[in-house]
């Protein structure tokens, strides 16, 4: 393991002695800016270790596993540096880890929003050890402007005080957003204290209630509400601050308390539409609402997965139960009445199951819908609307109970019972055959009924139960002909045209449409029965949604447009790529006379998406089939992004392998050089280090001293030691030239561990136009630093 030894204590204390002696001799023209900068170089050599003692190079064999586009990508110890990446990774103790080892991390060289975001995240952590041992590390990380409001996100007292503790006690930068902050993280004991210490910064009136909703907080609203009563005589000030409280904020949070004590029906600013929609998502699992509900998974609860959400879900049922009554502002003695009527209709259902609740909780909310519609609206557009939902969230249940069956028939009686709306809302796409026969038991006049719309796909056996009885038609099934395939994927439809109806769609066409979200195998099964019955496929342009394709059984669709020029085969190669079958990727490759991929004639969403494809092999290493994805394409317009990707998941082997089948790469120097820089951008010392151990003339072209600059300006110190400290012959020795520029952008990004590391050196060049002067740094310092200082 090798250190930079120059950091030595004798060292420092001249460096320190310097910058106080320069500083009480500084022009007036450059006081303010000087004495700014000198502060922060006497802070940063002061209270950062990494400036005192950088080991590079450790043996340990840690390693951390994430998952890039469904695949495992491992990084060995030595390549995880970044902070960023390990708190965003859940690698927080390996951060301590790297601390207490005194390591070298990844801090420094972000813009000003990034830094403030990573120390957002940093105390979001809620960890005090780990911000104290960050503190003691980059102390000069943590004195920004914002810094003690970002502390308050840690929900933590001693977090802030000890924020506050490295900061200039006459000059404390805490602004509202801190008690906002602190709001946020449901601390009431740090919103408290800022309220009382800092009054006149963080005055609670200042602030809107939003905020004080979020923290999801009974105690922090309550004691919001009790500041604002305590100091308002006339109580309108406290009225209006309750009236205008989030309803909607504090209603996701399914909290019976908070939302009994907060939700203020009466003056809610819940607008009805609002509430409809809450309840179809929570109670209803249909829609996908648009504020983040406590329990609810990201997403529509699709039919395949709802029974097994709904078994591991119990808790998150019965809260939405619990809410119902302040939702609808119903009085216990009326929950009753409707508890005792619901109950009755449920008597043949297990208690015990998994469906009780949410069947329970489904009815509630059905009944008190019908019962709240004005009499303006009924067998209009909202009735129906309210039976749609209602009966096909209790349908998708599976519930095949008579009494619930007949429930739900009575309740679309009379005014929508007469027309086609009786079956869109009773037999739905959920519908199985055992509800269906029920259905025709409860109500045998359903037999009567002729649909005049095909708007569902039926379950197969359905579909031919509704052909039997004669309530769809075959003329209806043949006027949608034409019309319907690539929107719905409607399997039994397909299977009764290919099976009646042949010489009506034979010699027709039909196109891929409508197939990102629909099951692979349903595509296949409808692609087959249409391509047998003698009806082709139309080409295919585009390549968003092909992958979802390559996740059927047996492919035949996907396979069957490669074979036949449907499609280009790059197309279908990256389908299968992003899909994680490669299995399929090697039948495609297989095939021989494809469609040629033409990129000058493609739209942006299929460059993207084969790019997408690209880094998914580069984040595997599979460079083999990334050859012959690549030759496939054909050209070089995506090129220029793949040196990029392999610094993104640190693949040297990837990379050599790329350069040495790629002429480009060895012929022109400016591709290697803007590679190169790029690692230097990124950080990446496991990539530099690749790069300078190299010993082939593609990479001897490289201007070590250019490299060198870019990571002085980037903040990258451990660069700018290998560079320096390389052994390798094919390279330059002539590094450590450096502009005036170059040091003065260093000091306004705060790369100031880079500029302590360059004085390390024995000495520096400073080269202005045609003006180099050799900076001996042998000489007092403060002779050095006025050559940069000066001119500021």
């Amino acid at each position: 393991m090798s250190t930079i030894t120059d950091f030595d204590n004798s060292l420092l204390n001249h460096i320190k002695q310097s910058i106080i002696e320069l500083s009480s001799s500084s022009s007036t023209s450059t006081s303010t800016t000087t004495n700014s900068v000198k502060k922060d170089v006497l802070l940063i050599i002061d209270d950062n270790p990494i400036i005192k003692s950088i080991e590079f190079g450790s043996t340990t064999t840690t390693t951390a596993t994430i998952h890039v586009n469904n695949h495992p990508t491992i990084y060995k110890y030595n390549q995880i540096i970044d902070v960023w990446w390990m708190l965003d990774n859940g690698y927080i103790n390996l951060l301590h880890y790297r601390l207490d080892r005194n390591d070298y991390i990844q801090m420094y060289g972000r813009t000003e929003r990034e830094e403030s975001e990573l120390l957002e995240r940093i105390f979001q952590t809620k960890d005090y050890a780990l911000v104290a041992k960050m503190v003691d590390r980059y102390r000069l990380v943590f004195l920004t402007n914002n810094s003690v409001d970002l502390s308050c996100y840690s929900g933590r007292l001693d977090v802030f005080k000890l924020i506050l503790s490295i900061q200039d006690p006459d000059n404390i930068p805490i602004s509202v957003a801190a008690v906002e902050n602190a709001i946020k993280s449901g601390s009431l004991e740090l919103v408290q204290f800022l309220d009382t210490t800092f009054h006149e910064s963080c005055s609670l009136s200042c602030i809107n209630t939003r905020p004080f909703c979020e923290s999801h907080n009974q105690q922090i609203i309550s004691y919001f509400l009790s500041k604002m009563a305590a100091n308002d005589t006339d109580k309108e000030t406290t009225r209006r601050k309750q009236k205008s409280l989030d309803g909607l904020t504090i209603l996701c949070t399914l909290d019976f308390d908070l939302i009994n004590q907060y939700l203020y029906c009466d003056e809610s600013n819940l607008e009805q539409s609002t509430l409809t929609n809450f309840v179809m998502s929570t109670v209803f699992f249909f829609l996908n609402f648009h504020e983040k509900i406590k329990g609810y998974p990201h997403g529509a609860v699709h039919s395949s997965n709802l029974l097994e959400y709904l078994g591991n879900s119990q808790e998150y049922i019965v809260n939405v139960s619990k809410i119902i009554p302040i939702i609808f502002k119903r009085t216990p003695q009326q929950m009753q009445v409707l508890h005792n009527k619901i109950f009755k209709i449920m008597e043949n259902i297990d208690s015990q199951g998994p469906l009780y609740q949410p069947l329970y909780n489904m009815l509630v909310v059905y009944e008190i819908l019908v019962e709240s519609l004005p009499e303006s609206s009924r067998n209009g557009s909202e009735e129906r609307l309210l039976h749609n939902f209602s009966t096909r969230g209790i349908i998708r249940l599976g519930v095949t109970d008579k009494s619930v069956l007949a429930y739900i028939v009575d309740k679309c009686q009379p005014g929508l019972r007469l027309k086609e709306h009786y079956s869109v809302f009773v037999v739905t796409q959920y519908t199985a055959l055992d509800q269906l026969d029920a259905i025709i038991a409860i109500d045998p006049t359903f037999l009567q009924y002729r649909l005049t719309r095909l708007r569902v796909a039926y379950h197969q056996e359905v579909f031919d139960r509704l052909v039997e009885i004669g309530v769809l038609g075959k003329q209806l099934i043949l006027q949608y002909w034409g019309n319907r395939v690539g929107s719905f994927w409607d399997s039994a439809w397909i299977r009764y045209l290919t099976k009646n109806a042949t010489d009506q769609i034979k010699g027709g066409s039909w196109k891929l449409e409508g197939h990102s979200y629909v099951d692979a195998n349903t595509i296949d099964i409808v692609a087959r029965l249409l391509i047998e019955a003698g009806v082709s496929l139309e080409p295919v342009q585009q390549m968003p949604g092909i992958q979802n394709l390559c996740q059927s059984n047996d492919n035949y669709l996907i396979k069957y447009m490669v074979a036949t020029n449907k499609c280009c085969d790059v197309f279908a190669l990256g389908g299968a790529i992003l899909g994680g079958n490669f299995q399929l990727f090697d039948h495609l490759a297989s095939i021989k006379d494809v469609k040629p991929y033409n990129v000058d004639k493609d739209i942006h969403f299929n460059q993207t998406y084969i790019l997408f494809a690209i880094e998914h092999l580069i984040s595997l290493n599979d460079f083999e089939r990334f050859k012959i994805f690549r030759n496939r394409i054909n050209h070089t317009k995506f090129d220029g992004e793949i040196p990029t990707m392999c610094i993104k998941y640190s693949n040297t082997e990837f990379f050599s392998q790329l350069v040495a089948i790629d002429s480009s790469c060895q012929t022109e120097k400016p591709n290697m050089m803007a590679f190169a820089k790029r690692v230097i951008k990124k950080h990446n010392i496991p990539f530099l280090k690749f790069i300078l151990d190299r010993d082939d003339k593609t990479y001897s072209t490289l201007d070590l001293n250019q490299l060198f600059r870019e990571a002085l300006l980037n903040g990258c110190v451990e660069s700018m030691y290998r560079l320096v400290h390389h052994s390798n012959t094919i390279f330059k020795k002539d590094i450590g030239k450096v502009s005036s520029g170059d040091i003065i952008n260093s000091i306004k990004l705060g790369h100031l561990p880079s500029l302590v590391y360059l004085y390390s050196l024995n000495k520096f060049i400073l080269k202005d136009n045609n003006n180099t002067r050799h900076v001996d740094t042998k000489l007092p310092f403060n002779k050095t630093l006025t050559l940069f200082l000066n001119e500021i």
